[in-house]
């Protein structure tokens, strides 16, 4: 009886792990960071085609985009495709 109460309570403790792992994890990936893959050689040699990178979701609602930094976006054209590139200028620059 004392074994089955020790392992009942050690998967309990596992399925606890997982869940908050989990949910740290989910949390994570929709608001904060999620990788990504660079396709293509156009960001060499900062970035290598193949190479995965984390990309932040929030960096922005901090502070605004600089000249040299590094952004992903969707094309206008096809939201399922996503370009990773280097912001060469800024509304406003001459």
């Amino acid at each position: 009886m004392k074994i089955v109460k020790g392992l009942i309570e050690f998967v309990m403790e596992i399925l606890e792990t997982v869940v908050f792992v989990g949910s740290i994890f989910i949390v994570t990936y929709l608001f904060i960071m999620q990788p990504n893959q660079v396709k293509g050689a156009s960001m060499e040699p900062t970035f290598l085609s193949g190479e995965y990178i984390f990309t932040s979701k929030i960096t922005y609602k901090f502070r605004p985009m600089q000249k040299g930094d590094v952004v992903i976006f969707k094309s206008p054209k096809n939201p399922d495709i996503e370009y990773i590139k280097r912001v060469m200028g800024l509304p406003g620059d001459k």
